[in-house]
C-alpha cells in the first residue's frame, strides 16, 4: 500500500525531491491523502518508490517519466526553450553533484525548417522548463555522462577525414565549451554513455544494427577517464540493435533504450533491456517512444548520505555525520568517546599521548612504571610519569630488626 501526502511544485530552481518534485522555499503545496497502487497527484503518476526514471523523447519535445521494470511510460511533460524551437533530444545524464539534468537539444534554426544546432541545457523535470547553458555549439553532441566529480563527457561520432570515429569529449558545464578528450572504440551501432558509480568508470555500449539488416558488431567497453585507458567487455544474452540510450540503476545494473534500426520503419518505438555490468543483456519491455537519454533522478551513486566516503567503505551510508566505527560496536567515530573501545576515553589518550584508533595501547605501559596505560586511567595517574602511579602499590617497606641474646 502507498500512502502520498503531499507533491511540491516550484519555479524556482533547487534540488530535485524524486515523486515530489522541486523543493524550494517558494513553494506550492499542495495536499492530498490518497491510498492506492498506482497514483496522480498534480498530474504527476507515481507507481514506484525511490529514485524516478526519466526518457529524454529524440523526436518531439517530450519529457517522459517511465517504469524502470518495463520502460512504459508514466507521465509526461513537455519541453519548452524559450526562443528556440525543439526538435528532439540528443543527450541527457544527471549531474551526481548537483543532481541536475543535462540535456542537449537539437533546435530549429530562425526560420524553423532545418536543424543546424545541438544546444546544450538543463531541465526541470517537473515543469519541462529548459535553460540553455550558452550559445555555444556543441558539436555533434549526443549521448552524455558525468564522472563521479561531476565533469560532463559527450560521446560522439567525428569527421576525421578518412571517415567517422567515435570520439569522448568533455563540455564544460558552464559554458558549453567542448573539447576533445580521447577515442574510444568505432561503430556505427549508436553511442550511449552511463556512469557506473560503483567502480568509477564509464561505460560505452553501441549495438549490433545500423539500418535494415545492416548488421555491426556491437561494442560495450569501460573507460577508465584518470588513465584514458579503455577495457572491452563481452556482449551475452539478446541482441539489442541500434542502442540510443542507458543509464546505471540502483539494482546495480544498466538500463538501456535500443530500436532495431537507425533510421528505417522498425525505429518507431524504443525497446527496453536491462544489462550487468558483466555484458550480459535481457529485454525487458517496450516503450512508446523513441529514447535518445535516460537518467534517474535523483541519480544513483556510490555515496548515499553525501559525506564523501563511497558506500562500500562507509560504515554508516546513509548517515552524513559518521562513516566510521573502529571499535565496531555500532557507535560512529564522531559520536563515540571511546572509539577504540579499549576502556580509555579518546580525550584521555589525545591528552596523554596514546592513540584513540588502537585499542592495543590501553595494555601498554607508556612510561615503564609496571602499570598499564588503562590500570594508570583508572588509578586517575600519569602514563607518562614513571614516579606518577597507582596509589594502591605504593606500599610502605619496613625493615624489621629482631633482637635477641645469642645462644651458646
Amino acid at each position: 500500500m502507498i500512502l502520498e501526502a503531499i507533491s511540491y511544485r516550484s519555479s524556482n530552481t533547487s534540488k530535485y525531491v524524486p515523486g515530489l518534485g522541486k523543493s524550494s522555499i517558494q513553494t506550492t503545496i499542495t495536499f492530498a491523502l490518497i491510498v492506492c497502487l498506482g497514483i496522480v497527484i498534480s498530474g504527476r503518476a507515481f507507481a514506484q518508490q525511490g529514485p524516478e526514471l526519466f526518457s529524454l523523447s529524440r523526436f518531439g519535445a517530450t519529457l517522459y517519466t517511465i517504469d524502470r521494470e518495463s520502460g512504459g511510460s508514466l507521465s509526461s511533460v513537455a519541453i519548452t526553450l524559450p526562443g528556440e524551437i525543439i526538435q528532439g533530444g540528443r543527450g541527457f545524464a544527471t549531474s551526481p553533484v548537483t543532481e541536475e539534468l543535462f540535456a542537449v537539444l537539437s533546435v530549429d534554426d530562425a526560420g524553423g525548417e532545418f536543424i543546424i544546432r545541438r544546444l546544450l541545457t538543463t531541465i526541470d523535470p517537473v515543469s519541462g522548463m529548459a535553460t540553455k547553458i550558452s550559445d555555444n555549439k556543441v558539436g555533434r553532441a549526443g549521448a552524455l555522462a558525468f564522472d563521479n566529480s561531476g565533469t560532463l563527457y559527450s560521446g560522439e561520432s567525428a569527421n576525421t577525414g578518412a571517415g567517422f570515429a567515435n570520439r569522448l569529449y568533455v563540455l564544460d558545464t558552464v559554458t558549453g565549451q567542448r573539447t576533445e578528450f580521447m577515442s574510444i572504440a568505432n561503430s556505427e551501432g549508436g553511442i550511449a554513455l552511463a556512469l557506473n558509480p560503483l567502480d568509477g568508470q564509464i561505460y560505452h555500449l553501441s549495438g549490433n544494427i545500423v539500418f535494415g539488416d545492416d548488421v555491426g558488431t556491437p561494442v560495450f567497453e569501460k573507460i577508465d577517464t584518470t588513465s584514458m585507458t579503455r577495457t572491452a567487455i563481452p556482449l551475452s544474452g539478446v541482441d539489442m540493435g541500434h542502442v540510443r540510450a542507458m543509464s546505471f540503476g540502483p539494482d546495480g545494473n544498466f538500463l538501456v533504450v535500443a530500436t532495431y534500426d537507425q533510421y528505417g520503419p522498425n525505429q518507431s518505438s524504443g525497446r527496453f533491456f536491462r544489462l550487468t555490468p558483466d555484458g550480459v543483456a535481457t529485454l525487458l519491455g517496450s516503450m512508446n517512444h523513441i529514447s535518445k537519454g535516460i537518467a534517474f533522478v535523483p541519480p544513483f551513486t556510490n555515496d548515499a548520505d553525501g559525506d564523501g566516503v563511497p558506500d562500500d567503505e562507509d560504515a554508516f551510508p546513509n548517515d552524513p555525520n559518521e562513516s566510521e566505527d573502529t571499535d565496531t560496536d555500532g557507535v560512529g567515530n564522531n559520536a563515540d568517546t571511546d572509539d577504540d573501545g579499549d576502556g580509555m576515553p579518546d580525550d584521555f589518550e589525545l591528552a596523554n599521548g596514546l592513540d584513540p584508533l588502537n585499542a592495543a595501547d590501553a595494555d601498554a605501559d607508556a612510561d615503564g612504571d609496571g602499570f598499564t596505560n588503562l590500570e594508570e586511567f583508572q588509578a586517575d595517574t600519569d602514563p607518562q610519569n614513571a614516579e606518577d602511579f597507582p596509589a594502591a602499590s605504593k606500599v610502605p617497606v619496613s625493615i624489621f630488626i629482631l633482637l635477641g641474646e645469642d645462644e651458646e
